[in-house]
């Protein structure tokens, strides 16, 4: 049971380009009392920060250090190994997504933080994105959803290891794809069929067997239909249009437009990507501590995006 008393003991492994983002999210944090940055881990002992134990080796810092939660920020590949080994020490686990690379990963993991009475909560930044909220407050002003579409597009030059098919599981599929079935999930509701079609090749100037754009065709609660398309080659944008019977609603990082029954309103909002990154790990460190997370949505979102990759068609 974790102490609501005093600071949480918290550990980042992983500080490359994302654990920095939550570094800087860790020390306002802390600032505030609400944690103790206790450790930080990465294969570069360049990322050492003064005053807080470095690790270059996770298993070290799981095994010598006493932890509340651990933070982890690698390449996917590396998530399993890591979870297990700190749910195993009685340590609670907030990530990047995906949850796994497999579904039968992700519900040997979930069934083990359930046995051990602890908690893996994977990092849904719009979930915490106060127009996203505003949008999921709103939304019962509108009723019997007809379709939705969902675009979410980066221009990625930078040949890491998310174009890496074994060290990603996937690309923009598993990458940005699991913003949007999170996102319409929770927005729209269960998805109950799914056909994706993958792009790959000729987009950037290196090899690379993994997907730069995908569409894929869903349904929702059987009647609903939507498009999702995702790209890491196309210019950036991202936007969500639900069509509902008596108005639509439209939804980016910026603003939240509804119209219900003819009558518009816009709501406006100018957050910086530190800000998002702090409310975002605040909000998730709250609903561990209270044990409000919900493990099983993370999981049924894994089973929609293994799904799609298994309707493939290149």
């Amino acid at each position: 049971m974790l102490n609501f008393n005093k600071p949480l003991k918290i550990g980042l492994i992983g500080a490359g380009n994302q654990g920095k983002k939550h570094l800087e999210a860790l020390f306002e944090l802390e600032k505030e009392s609400i944690v103790d940055i206790v450790a930080i881990c990465d294969n570069n002992a360049g990322a050492a920060i003064k005053g807080v134990p470095f690790f270059t080796d996770y298993k070290k810092l799981l095994s010598s250090v006493k932890l509340d939660i651990i933070i982890i920020a690698t390449p996917n590949y590396l998530h399993k190994e890591i979870v297990i080994e700190a749910l195993n020490k009685n340590i609670n686990v907030i990530k990047e997504k995906p949850l796994a690379l497999t579904y039968q990963d992700g519900e040997k993991i979930v069934n083990l933080a359930k046995k051990n009475n602890l908690l893996i909560a994977t990092l849904q930044q719009r979930k915490y994105n106060p127009l996203f909220l505003k949008a999921k407050e709103e939304i019962d002003k509108l009723c019997l959803p007809l379709s939705f579409s969902y675009t979410f597009t980066v221009d990625d030059n930078k040949n890491s290891w998310y174009w890496d098919i074994e060290a990603a599981g996937g690309g923009c599929w598993i990458n940005m794809g699991w913003h949007a079935i999170t996102s319409l999930q929770w927005l729209v509701g269960t998805i109950d069929h799914i056909n994706l079609k993958w792009e790959i090749g000729g987009k950037r100037p290196w090899d690379y067997k993994t997907d730069h754009s995908a569409t894929a065709a869903i349904i929702i609660k059987n009647k609903i239909n939507g498009i999702v398309h995702v790209s890491c080659v196309e210019p950036k944008s991202e936007e969500i249009v639900i069509n509902y019977k008596n108005g639509t609603l439209l939804l980016n990082r910026k603003i939240l437009i509804l119209k219900i029954n003819d009558i518009e309103k816009a709501y406006e909002i100018d957050i910086s990507e530190k800000e998002l990154y702090y409310l975002q790990l605040k909000s998730t460190i709250e609903k561990v501590i209270d044990k409000t997370y919900n493990m099983n949505d993370d999981l049924q979102t894994l089973k929609i995006i293994i799904n799609g990759i298994n309707s493939t068609s290149l």
